[in-house]
């Protein structure tokens, strides 16, 4: 009896991990394509996003698929998107930034959202910290 619940507890953890793969291959081929059809929609050409440029791109139906496909919060907006892909908090986000947000929002375990969670805290902290000096 415990041998038949313990195989299909092994069974159903195979199922769901299967299931997170093709998640994550989905996902990861909607960054690749996202990235692309971001940075052709690039109005000045300059090679970084701004919040203006990405808003006049926001209705654009293969952006709305890739977004959903990336399973972004419900009610998420590209504003927000723009936000926590600029990490420096330039105005613009580079190509590097996009990539590299995105694959870190997708691909990060819960521990490594935490870290995430504390560094950016910290930086607040330092910002607050510098403008009151």
């Amino acid at each position: 009896m415990i041998g038949v619940i313990v195989e299909k507890t092994v069974n159903m953890v195979m199922a769901d991990q299967k299931v997170m793969e093709r998640m994550k291959v989905r996902q990861l081929s909607a960054v690749d394509q996202l990235t692309s059809l971001m940075f052709d929609l690039d109005i000045d050409g300059n090679c970084e996003l701004n919040v203006s440029e990405l808003r006049n791109v926001a209705e654009h139906p293969q952006l709305q698929e890739l977004l959903r496909d990336i399973d972004l919060p419900a009610g998420f907006s590209v504003e927000e998107l723009f936000d926590m892909l600029d990490l420096d908090s330039s105005g613009t986000v580079t190509r590097n930034e996009f990539i590299g947000g995105l694959f870190r929002l997708v691909f990060s375990t819960d521990f490594q959202r935490e870290c995430l969670a504390h560094l950016r805290e910290t930086h607040v902290k330092r910002c607050v910290l510098k403008a009151q000096k």
